[in-house]
């Protein structure tokens, strides 16, 4: 056909999809130094997103904690935050925890926690299960006591505790909300026992104080310093001054500067009990104790026995027996051992 043909226009440029979008969150490593007055601990703590939209984070977490009373921990888990309008970000995490306390026994726990991360206020409850063997056997804990006409032994144990801690936050309004700094203060509690050892609880506070950019340092830096204060009964007061500093490990997807407040705290590293709650003792049932041989043993008292009667007693304890005698006896009668008897008044015995 004769003519000129009409020239189509060109398609229309493809929108962006969401999907295209650079990730707002990277991975990072917090390094943190505790010093405290009782032990002092040192972590690491590595954050990788695994999943991300603009609104909701993916992540796994692994942390490695070491104290100088040679105690090690890690904790491996995964987490869930979602950014909700408002300010507030609602978050979930679980945990497998794996110790190895002072006492070089090994321990293992499950954390599950839940928080609630918002503008001015912060709220988290952790709750902690052992799981498989939570008790040990531990020789050097032992005790044998003298118990009326018996020495009573009760084995050293060290035991992992359940429990639970909560603790609820406040921004102090030094700077704007949205600002590069915060300042927070929190106030909370613990519970941690059995049905046999004393129930260690008490309060604890913090105080943290955090720099989302640090001038000089890298962008994605995160300054955080801190200290904190707890009490218990069973361990006493405790405090501790903490600096935590953040490694970015993809310093191109997380840039503060450019994120709000709120897409900022969606990193914000996991509160939590910074190991498993173990308590060592002499905790074992109480046992009437024999000699490591096998022998018997049988106490005569004083209290219980005059010195006439010193010679009956030892002599009703019976051949091969050990007797301890346990105070003062003043007799002149004369005392017969019977066949393989020991007789101390003091000294040491393996039972």
């Amino acid at each position: 056909m004769g003519g000129r043909g009409k020239r189509l226009p060109p398609p229309p440029a493809l929108a962006q999809s969401s999907g295209d979008k650079p990730p707002k969150w990277g991975a990072h490593i917090d390094l943190e130094g505790k010093p405290g007055t009782k032990r002092s601990l040192g972590e690491a703590d590595l954050f990788v997103p695994l999943v991300q939209s603009d609104r909701t984070l993916l992540f796994a977490n692994a942390r490695g904690r070491f104290d100088d009373s040679d105690s090690i921990e890690g904790n491996f888990g995964m987490g869930l935050r979602r950014m909700l309008d408002g300010g507030w970000n609602l978050g979930g995490y679980a945990y497998f925890d794996r110790l190895r306390s002072e006492q070089h026994n090994v321990f293992h726990q499950t954390t599950l926690g839940i928080e609630a991360l918002g503008r001015d206020w912060d709220v988290r409850v952790n709750g902690y299960v052992p799981v498989g063997e939570r008790i040990k056997n531990v020789d050097s804990l032992s005790t044998a006591e003298l118990s009326g006409t018996t020495v009573v032994f009760r084995g050293g144990e060290e035991r992992g505790l359940a429990g639970f801690d909560a603790e609820v936050g406040w921004r102090v309004p030094f700077w704007r909300a949205d600002a590069l700094q915060a300042l927070r203060i929190y106030a909370g509690g613990f519970r941690f026992g059995d049905d046999v050892v004393k129930t260690v609880a008490g309060p604890r506070g913090r105080l943290e104080l955090t720099f989302d950019q640090v001038p000089g340092l890298w962008e994605g830096a995160r300054l955080a310093l801190g200290t904190e204060v707890q009490h218990d009964d069973v361990r006493g007061t405790q405090a501790f001054f903490t600096v935590q500093l953040r490694i970015p490990l993809e310093p191109g997807k997380e840039q503060p500067s450019r994120l709000t407040a709120q897409e900022r705290r969606m990193t914000t590293p996991v509160v939590r009990d910074v190991d498993i709650v173990s308590q060592a003792g002499a905790f074992g049932a109480p046992e009437t104790a024999t000699l490591v041989n096998g022998g018997a043993i049988t106490v005569v008292s004083s209290a219980s026995t005059t010195g006439a009667g010193l010679p009956g007693a030892v002599t009703a304890a019976g051949a091969n027996s050990t007797v301890i005698l346990s105070g003062t006896f003043n007799t002149t009668a004369v005392t017969t051992l019977q066949v393989g008897q020991t007789l101390i008044g003091s000294g040491s015995l393996q039972v």
